[in-house]
């Protein structure tokens, strides 16, 4: 009599080769397009149970997610390469393959890839404290979902941007499960680490996690600094130079000085940020606004001042010449 399992697995595969079509066979080879693919991984439910750890590994990829993508044009073996993958099922070789972002990102000639530096972050990366703690456990794919990642300034709002960089943050950060498959540390509560933050909740709103969290520079930083380490320093956000403008609101910035000839307007639209919507034109306009008027107070006060002085000294003249008249 056959086992629960081996059932489960003859059904399985069934519905594989249903789904692979007619003319594919187990081991024939199967059509490198992304459709093709998205047949099985389009699947929410296709997943596997891992038999070391016994977590299971979710190898589901959502359609749309892909599409939109930065990498929604590339075929699926521009990536998974190893020889195998053209087979289906997938040969256990090609299942052990362990992929690296710069395993296509390693070329300096392509301007694509250049203006990213991908060299530069690998370096980042590995003062970061989260390979500091956890080394090989934690790669790019732990933060940025390949099948789904989207450069950060191809957003329309920054909104959505906040809401991406700081959802990979807390893909870790808000989930103990996910926390744990990489540390055997306590889950941290980050309300009461973040509790000497003013309105914090309104900070996670309207500004990423690393903002705090990298060290400052004209772009962001893949070197994630631990909470010893992260600004505290208010005036950083909160000033004219704020930081924000060449990190969170850098890419608004530069259309907003191209549209309007001042960067102000990129943050305006989106929050007001105490110290930092500023615009220096505005300010002189407001500080000339102001002498203007006090100008204006003082003349007319002085004005008063002195007509009345000249009203009063005509009275007292005029008082005189009448009193000497009667005399004589």
């Amino acid at each position: 009599m056959l086992s629960f399992d081996s059932i489960r697995k003859f059904l399985f595969a069934a519905v594989l080769v249903l789904l692979a079509g007619p003319s594919a066979g187990w081991a024939g080879a199967l059509d490198a397009s992304v459709s093709d693919c998205l047949r099985c991984h389009g699947m929410e439910t296709l997943a596997y149970q891992d038999r070391e750890t016994g977590r299971l590994v979710d190898l589901h990829v959502e359609k749309t997610a892909f599409r939109t993508s930065n990498h929604g044009e590339r075929r699926c073996l521009d990536c998974h390469k190893e020889e195998g993958f053209e087979k289906y099922p997938h040969t256990d070789k090609a299942k052990d393959q362990t992929l690296h972002c710069l395993n296509c990102h390693d070329d300096p000639e392509n301007p694509k890839f250049k203006k990213y530096r991908f060299k530069e972050v690998e370096a980042q990366f590995q003062k970061s404290i989260h390979f500091e703690k956890h080394g090989k456990k934690f790669t790019c794919f732990s933060c940025h979902e390949p099948h789904a990642f989207e450069v950060a300034k191809n957003k329309e709002t920054t909104a959505e941007v906040i809401g991406q960089d700081n959802g990979m943050c807390l893909n870790c950060h808000r989930s103990p499960a996910r926390f744990a498959s990489l540390t055997d540390r306590k889950f941290p509560d980050l309300e009461s680490s973040h509790a000497w933050l003013p309105n914090t909740e309104r900070h996670w709103a309207k500004a990423r996690c690393v903002e705090c969290h990298t060290p400052h520079g004209d772009r962001i930083s893949h070197e994630i600094l631990g909470a010893k380490k992260a600004e505290r320093n208010c005036v950083e956000c909160h000033s004219r130079d704020s930081i924000l403008m060449t990190q969170l609101y850098k890419h608004r910035a530069s259309e907003s000085r191209e549209k309007l000839g001042f960067v102000n307007a990129a943050v305006l639209n989106d929050a007001y940020i105490i110290g930092a919507t500023r615009n220096r034109f505005l300010d002189w306009l407001g500080f000339g606004l102001v002498g203007f008027v006090s100008a204006g107070v003082f003349g007319h006060g002085l004005g008063r001042w002195v007509a009345g002085r000249r009203r009063n000294g005509g009275e007292r003249n005029g008082g005189g010449r009448n009193g000497s008249g009667e005399d004589g």
